[in-house]
């Protein structure tokens, strides 16, 4: 993971509010906050966390072509981070980012 360490320790993931695909999310969330990353989140009105396609985890055809468990392990893990529950609105994360 030292590779991940030469980014800035802060980045901001925008997100619909609805029928993203959870496990596209939050794998490299975890990838980011294991190696020491700080991850904020940003959704078209902010306020409240995302919603992932439920289908997406689950499986689109009778439980089959869903995600594997480990991923979805990462997605419930996600929605309990605070910076998920509580995202900013795209407008609002728009904002110049400083590079100090």
């Amino acid at each position: 993971m030292s590779w991940l360490r030469r980014f800035s320790n802060a980045h901001s993931q925008p997100l619909p509010d609805l029928d993203f695909d959870g496990t596209e999310v939050a794998v490299p969330w975890r990838l980011l906050t294991d190696a020491g990353h700080d991850v904020s989140f940003a959704t078209e009105r902010g306020g409240f966390a995302a919603q992932a396609d439920q289908r997406l985890l689950d499986g689109v055809l009778f439980g089959q072509l869903g995600a594997e468990q480990e991923p979805k392990q990462f997605y419930r893990e996600l929605t309990l981070a605070p910076a998920f529950q509580y995202p900013v609105s795209w407008a609002i994360s728009r904002r110049p980012i400083s590079t100090d």
